[in-house]
């Protein structure tokens, strides 16, 4: 089973999430932010993960800098302060190899592209090596 875990310090979109992966079959876990996240990861295997960007403790830029050297799938998820800010907090995740997606999200866009980057995790590998020059 495939094994999720989502980050977000909005409890609302957290469970939001939540619900719409495990009612779709994954097995999902969550976070509050970037660095309960890294704990987790450090005591579980994970396939992919959706983090925010914005978040106390552990923003999701370190998070998925951190990620960079194991081998987990990251969609980054951010509605910035506005809609400027979003698309440049997004390219900024995109640079790092995340993949991402701008809030609000739809749950039949989310559930896309998870298995978009579950159908075909050797082309997300290797756009996270091409981001950090591996």
């Amino acid at each position: 089973m495939t094994h999720i875990l989502v980050v977000d310090d909005d409890e609302e979109v957290c469970l939001l999430l939540t619900a719409i992966l495990s009612n779709h079959g994954y097995d999902v876990a969550s976070a509050m932010d970037g660095r309960e996240a890294f704990r987790r990861l450090m005591q579980e295997s994970f396939d992919l993960v959706i983090t925010d960007i914005f978040m106390p403790e552990m923003d999701g830029f370190r998070l998925i800098h951190s990620l960079r050297e194991q081998a987990v799938q990251v969609l980054a998820i951010s509605a910035g302060f506005h809609e400027f800010t979003a698309g440049v907090t997004l390219r900024m995740a995109g640079a790092l190899g995340a993949v991402t997606l701008g809030k609000p999200i739809r749950a039949n866009q989310l559930l896309e592209q998870v298995e978009t980057m579950l159908r075909l995790p050797e082309t997300v590998a290797h756009r996270r090596k091409m981001a950090w020059g591996v």
